[in-house]
């Protein structure tokens, strides 16, 4: 059975990896959103930062990746798995 979610049509997110080799099979990746303040009419940047399932330990600190959620979780704290690297 694949770690990627079968069942739904997933919106992947794209982030960029900000920590590996730390963990085994373990990457952190980073992704910035912009959005409007409700009160003020100013745009701010969201940060957001996911543990990522890498099998093979191909993703390396900089790189742009391409991460979809699993069906389930693959350890406490992840819940993403790596598709591909775009960059």
């Amino acid at each position: 059975m694949s770690l990627l979610a079968t069942k739904a049509i997933v919106k992947p997110v794209v982030g960029v990896v900000i920590q590996s080799g730390v963990q085994s099979k373990t990457v952190k990746v980073l992704r910035t959103t912009q959005v409007l303040h409700r009160v003020v009419p100013k745009a701010i940047k969201k940060n957001i930062v996911y543990s990522v399932h890498d099998e093979k330990n191909s993703a390396k600190r900089g790189d742009k990746v391409e991460i979809v959620p699993t069906g389930r979780r693959i350890s406490t704290n992840k819940t993403y798995a790596l598709s591909r690297i775009l960059n």
